[in-house]
């Protein structure tokens, strides 16, 4: 699927292509991207940044777009699609990039994406951009 919007940037950008697999819930682990449908039925591509369970034994999913300071109402099992397996990067200097995010590397990556609260408004933002996007080029090949 093709992604639009910019809520995911800079790790998915607007264009890029993303591959969604039909993912067991309990498989399902913070940082892990996926697909789900909203409260208001529209589809959005976000990232977990929490997990629960409600006491009636449900899980309640928390996730967060990685460009913006607020997170989404909290999903129920039955509105999650899938997982992001499969990312494929454009790069204006080298061309498409493709991205397994079930790679050790990436999981880690993702893992650490989900702690921090908002990299957007870091002080350290200026500095980790850069290395972030030197990593995922370097990570992609």
């Amino acid at each position: 699927m093709a992604v639009t919007g910019r809520s995911m940037r800079p790790m998915i950008r607007s264009g890029e292509i993303v591959t969604v697999r039909k993912t067991a819930v309990f498989l399902l682990r913070k940082g892990d991207l996926i697909l789900f449908k909203t409260h208001q039925h529209s589809l959005r591509l976000h990232r977990i940044i929490n997990i629960a369970r409600n006491p009636d034994g449900k899980l309640r999913i928390q996730t967060k777009g990685d460009s913006v300071s607020y997170c989404d109402a909290p999903i129920g099992e039955s509105q999650v699609m899938g997982k992001a397996i499969w990312i494929e990067k454009k790069y204006s200097c080298c061309g498409i990039h493709a991205i397994n995010t079930e790679r050790t590397v990436w999981k880690m990556v993702n893992f650490c994406i989900a702690r921090i609260p908002d990299i957007r408004n870091s002080v350290f933002a200026p500095f980790i951009r850069p290395c972030y996007r030197g990593i995922k080029f370097i990570l992609s090949r």
